[in-house]
């Protein structure tokens, strides 16, 4: 760049900031690629080359959506594809296509994302770039997963995997052994996610790609905490911060606090949960993006762990796209703040659809059908309650998760004492012990669950007996 400069040579000197830019998105330096892709698209247009317009376009774009600003992002690589189109460039084209389907993946616009894919994928078909194919298949993984569709996304990664070369791109492949680890850990297989994410957090650090190193160690820090490896969860949490804080770039912040915040609720650490929640909305960008859906539904659970079933139900209310995917993500923990804010035939009516779709993970059936036994032992129909917290324990003990598999217990051992059931306290103390095993309290468990069991009844009691 600097010789470009000296020589006078301006589109040596706009090539030279394209590749500075690019290697500066990848280095995790978001800002500062931000900032050259912004030099190099000005030496471009006062060039008049569109081609070196397009492109710095394009990079510009997939930078600013890394930071969260998805308007500035869609905004920059449409006028790319416009210009690919005119010039004709067709890759650059195909490259635009998958770009917006990944903007529109971020946003949470499945079936927007999905018809970009189709129409990248054919470019690239088109021209024979079967590299370029495997990406937007790769992405179509991606998107699978967002659906809860887990095992087409599943196969969809291996299938990408498999065929393509790690050696001529490690990037791709080490975000397919990501999507590997997500889906392993969702599907309650959590070794094998801490297996897959950890070899994707080796593959980035060897291309110094910080961005997907923090994309690998997210679903390593749950699975950890499923197996209650706590302190290392925390500690590989610690080094997401860690990231975050040395790139100086305040659209991160979100990143490690909804990690740390989904952690402490998955354990029940009820006030952790929630002050890291919150924090990672405050500083989430986008209100539309899914990121700010999903810590929105984990910050309903992180508040009613703390007895806060008013703010609980406030965060549901927020505004949020109506697909099945998000109903069934939602949809447990929805019922159970309504069964604790005692409406328990609406929890018992929504867990009917969320348990009829076909789609989610482990996690969010399971909490749909604990939410069901609680609500029944709350109306006393102590039939249905049982085959419910049945139904749950046989959910939690079909994963490798010792963490759920003691939660399921608890709340069976808390519908069963607002059932006056006399194997209450045995129950109760096998949960107990389960979690003592784990080095576990999930005190924010425990509230959540004695308020759903009685409508909120109990725990206000309790509350007000220990404060006289």
């Amino acid at each position: 760049l600097g010789a470009a400069r000296v020589g006078g040579d301006r589109v040596a000197a706009a090539r030279a900031l394209t590749v500075l830019a690019d290697c500066e998105q990848k280095q995790g330096n978001l800002i500062g690629s931000d900032a050259t892709y912004e030099q190099a698209i000005a030496e471009w247009r006062a060039i008049g080359d569109s081609q070196g317009i397009a492109d710095a376009l394009r990079g510009r774009g997939m930078t600013l959506m890394f930071r969260s600003q998805l308007d500035d992002a869609e905004a920059a690589i449409r006028e790319a594809l416009g210009r690919f189109r005119a010039i004709p460039d067709r890759r650059g084209e195909a490259w635009a296509l998958q770009n917006l389907a990944w903007i529109a993946f971020t946003r949470g616009r499945p079936d927007d994302a999905e018809e970009r894919i189709n129409q990248s994928a054919a470019a690239f078909a088109e021209i024979g770039d079967w590299g370029g194919l495997s990406w937007a298949l790769g992405l179509l993984a991606w998107v699978r997963f967002n659906q809860g569709q887990l095992a087409e996304a599943e196969q969809l990664a291996s299938d990408v995997l498999r065929e393509g070369s790690e050696a001529t791109n490690r990037w791709a492949s080490g975000m397919m052994s990501v999507l590997l680890a997500n889906v392993a850990m969702w599907t309650g297989r959590p070794k094998a996610a801490i297996e897959r994410g950890l070899a994707a957090r080796d593959t980035f650090r060897e291309i110094a790609d910080r961005w997907g190193e923090v994309q690998s160690i997210a679903p390593v820090v749950r699975a950890l905490g499923c197996l209650g490896r706590v302190d290392e969860a925390r500690s590989l949490h610690g080094e997401v911060a860690t990231f975050t804080d040395e790139l100086g770039d305040p659209s991160l912040v979100s990143i490690p606090a909804a990690i740390g915040g989904a952690l402490a609720a998955h354990i029940g650490d009820a006030e952790r949960a929630r002050r890291e929640l919150q924090a990672g909305i405050d500083a989430w960008i986008d209100e539309q993006s899914i990121g700010t859906q999903e810590q929105r539904v984990g910050l309903s659970r992180a508040l009613l762990q703390n007895g806060d079933v008013e703010g609980a139900l406030a965060q549901l209310d927020a505004p949020r796209d109506d697909t099945e995917a998000l109903l069934v993500a939602s949809g447990g923990i929805e019922s159970l703040v309504l069964a604790a804010a005692g409406q328990p035939e609406r929890a018992v009516a929504l867990t009917e659809r969320v348990n009829e779709v076909p789609v989610g993970s482990y996690l969010d059936h399971l909490e749909a059908w604990i939410a069901r036994g609680l609500a029944f032992a709350q109306l006393g129909e102590e039939e249905r309650a049982r085959e419910a917290c049945a139904t749950a324990l046989a959910l939690a003990d079909s994963t490798e998760s010792p963490l759920d598999q003691a939660l399921a217990r608890l709340a069976h051992a808390r519908a069963q004492r607002a059932l006056g059931d006399p194997e209450a306290e045995a129950a109760d103390a096998e949960a107990r012990s389960r979690l003592g095993e784990l080095g576990l309290a999930a005190t924010g468990w425990e509230r959540a669950f004695r308020l759903a069991a009685s409508g909120g009844r109990e725990l206000r009691t309790r509350d007000t007996t220990e404060v006289a």
